[in-house]
C-alpha cells in the first residue's frame, strides 16, 4: 500500500468522521474534555493532546468501539514490555478490502508480478490488503523453503495471467536478511534475477543488513515503516529514499518539549488511524515512540511529509534540556550491527534451514548515561564473543569511532566538553533491541 500523493487533503476529507468515532468511547470523551468538540468538521489536530500507548493500555475496553461489531485481537510483539492489545472490526477490516479492491480494479486484468512472500509468524489477527501481485507464500519454518525461494526467483514459471519472471521479494526484515544470509552461502556471489524490488518490513534495516540483501538478491531494497497496532503507515519510495505515508493515517512530527510542529529536521512522530479504516481501537495523535527525521522539501514530492526512521526514542539519549537528543538509536544501531565479534541473540532456532541463528539476531549492546553536575556521560556496554585485552582495546577504539562517525550530535557534545562517551565490554548484556519492533 503506497501514498496516494496527497494524503493531507484525504486526511482533512476524514477527520471528522474520525474524531466523531473516537467520541464513541468513554476513554476519549474523558480525554478530551478540554476541548470543544461540538463541531468535528471544525477542529484543529493540533489541538487534541496526545495520547500513549500506556492510556490506552490501562483504559482497556474503555477506549475501544465495540458495538455492533465482531472484533479481533491484535497483539504487539512485546520485547521489552508486556504486550499492547488492541483490537481489530469486522466493519473496518471489510472496508479495507473493499477500497482497495477498488482502488487497483483495473490491475488485476494485467499481468500480476511474480511475488515470493515469506509468511509473517509474529502475529495473530492482520488484515489481508488484495493488492494486484500473485504471491508464492513460504515460511521460514517450511523445510526447504529458502531453496525453493531461489528456484522460483531464477526460473521461468507458467501461471495464466502472471508475469514470468519473479519481481519482487517481500517479508519481514528479520526472515529476508535470514534468507540473504543462506543464499550467499550457497552461491557466494548472490543469485541471477530479474527483480525489481526487495521489500522488507516489521523491523530497523540499517545499511549494512540493505547492502548484503542487494548482494544476495540483485535487486535493491525497499523498506516499509509501520505499527502492529495501526492500520497503515510509510513506504520507502525509489526516486528519492524517503518514506511516503499511506492515505489512512496522518502522520505528525513534534518537537520532544514544546511539542511544535517539526517541518524540517528530527523530532517525535504521531499518528492518527482515520476512520473508516480504522474503527473499533482508535489512535488520535498517537505518540509512536519512534523519532523521525522529517521533511517537506527534500523528498521528490515537495510539500508532503516524508520521514526517515531514527529508532526508538526509549533507546536514544536526550539532551538534558529537552529540546533534542545527544544520539538517536539508529546512530549506535548502525555504528554496531556491522561490527564482527558481538554476541548476537539467536533467531529462529527450531527452523531446520537456518544454520546459524546467531548471526540473524540482534546484536547485544546497550547505551545508558549519567549525570554529573551540567554533564551528561554516555556508556555503551557491549558483550563480545570472545574476550582478551589487545582484541577489547583495539575493537573498542574501533566501535567508539564508528559511533563519533554516525553522530554529528554527540561528537558535537563531546567536542564542548559537556560530557564523555566510553566502549565496555560486559557479560550477559540486556540489549537495546531497536531493530525489533514492539
Amino acid at each position: 500500500m503506497h501514498s496516494s500523493g496527497k494524503p493531507a487533503s484525504i486526511g482533512k476529507h476524514l477527520l471528522p468522521g474520525t474524531i466523531s468515532n473516537a467520541l464513541r468511547t468513554e476513554f476519549y470523551r474523558d480525554h478530551w474534555s478540554g476541548v470543544s468538540v461540538a463541531d468535528p468538521g471544525c477542529v484543529d489536530l493540533q489541538d487534541f493532546p496526545l495520547v500513549t500507548k500506556e492510556q490506552l493500555r490501562l483504559a482497556g475496553s474503555r477506549a475501544q468501539v465495540r458495538d455492533g461489531l465482531v472484533c479481533t485481537e491484535v497483539f504487539t510483539s512485546g520485547t521489552t514490555s508486556s504486550p499492547f492489545i488492541t483490537i481489530r472490526g469486522d466493519r473496518e477490516q471489510e472496508f479495507v478490502r473493499r477500497f482497495y479492491s477498488q482502488l487497483y480494479t483495473s490491475s488485476f486484468s494485467k499481468p500480476l508480478p511474480r511475488v515470493v512472500a515469506f509468511n509473517n509468524p509474529f502475529h495473530g489477527a492482520t488484515i489481508d490488503v488484495p493488492s494486484p501481485v500473485h504471491k508464492h507464500r513460504l515460511g521460514v519454518y517450511d523445510s526447504g523453503s529458502f531453496e525453493y525461494a531461489r528456484r522460483i526467483i531464477e526460473s521461468k514459471t507458467q501461471d495464466q495471467g502472471v508475469e514470468a519472471h519473479c519481481s519482487i521479494v517481500l517479508g519481514l526484515e528479520r526472515i529476508i536478511k535470514a534468507f540473504a544470509l543462506d543464499t550467499l552461502d550457497a552461491r557466494p556471489g548472490g543469485i541471477s534475477t530479474k527483480l525489481r524490488s526487495v521489500v522488507t518490513f516489521g523491523n530497523y534495516l540499517s545499511r549494512h543488513c540493505r547492502s548484503m540483501i542487494e548482494k544476495a538478491m540483485g535487486a535493491p531494497v525497499f523498506d516499509r515503516y509501520g505499527l502492529s497496532e495501526v492500520f497503515g503507515g510509510a513506504a520507502q519510495i525509489t526516486t528519492c529514499g524517503w518514506y511516503h505515508f499511506d492515505p489512512s493515517v496522518i502522520p505528525e512530527v513534534v518537537a520532544p518539549n514544546s511539542l511544535e510542529p517539526v517541518r524540517e529536521g528530527i523530532g517525535q512522530l504521531l499518528l492518527t488511524s482515520l476512520f473508516p479504516f480504522q474503527e473499533a481501537q482508535p489512535f488520535v495523535r498517537y505518540v509512536t515512540g519512534d523519532i523521525v527525521e522529517v521533511t517537506h522539501s527534500r523528498s521528490s514530492i515537495p510539500g508532503e511529509i516524508a520521514i526517515r526512521p531514527l529508532g526508538r526514542e526509549r533507546y536514544a539519549v536526550p539532551r538534558p534540556d529537552g529540546a533534542g537528543w545527544i544520539i538517536t538509536a539508529a546512530e549506535v544501531f548502525e555504528a554496531v550491527d556491522p561490527c564482527p565479534g558481538i554476541v548476537r541473540t539467536p533467531l529462529f532456532r527450531d527452523s531446520a534451514q537456518i544454520r546459524d541463528p546467531h548471526r540473524i539476531g540482534h546484536p547485544k549492546y546497550s547505551l545508558s548515561y549519567t549525570d554529573h553536575e551540567k554533564r551528561r556521560d554516555l556508556t555503551l556496554q557491549v558483550e563480545v564473543v570472545r574476550k582478551n585485552t589487545l582484541m577489547t582495546g583495539n575493537m573498542a577504539h574501533d566501535l567508539r569511532n564508528r559511533v563519533l562517525a554516525e553522530s554529528a550530535a554527540l561528537s558535537n557534545w563531546l567536542e564542548k566538553g559537556r560530557g564523555n562517551f566510553n566502549v565496555v565490554f560486559e557479560a550477559n548484556v540486556h540489549p537495546d533491541v531497536i531493530s525489533y519492533r514492539e
